[in-house]
């Protein structure tokens, strides 16, 4: 909630106040992808009541680095949520 009110300060510039709307949730297994979901239910369903101003900026991103673990519970998600503001990321691990 920090952030959102944060976002709604007058003297914040554009990149600021998407960044403090862009929320990552790290881990594609069944806590992260249900975490994400609420947390965009979140969104459209409270924050647009409570702060109609800003609502339509807020971005949820789940990020993945293990595709062989979680790519069929990814697919599976992000069908579901293709109609909301979830974006869903595999990244390649790291060497």
């Amino acid at each position: 909630m920090d952030c959102c009110e944060t976002a709604t300060f007058k003297d914040q510039s554009p990149e600021e106040r998407k960044r403090l709307l862009h929320m990552v949730v790290v881990g594609g297994g069944p806590t992260g992808v249900e975490f994400a979901g609420e947390l965009q239910d979140f969104f459209e369903n409270d924050l647009k009541t409570w702060m109609p101003e800003i609502a339509d900026e807020f971005r949820v991103t789940l990020v993945e680095a293990l595709p062989s673990v979680s790519c069929p519970v990814i697919q599976l998600t992000s069908g579901r949520f293709a109609d909301t503001r979830c974006r869903f990321s595999l990244c390649s691990p790291s060497s």
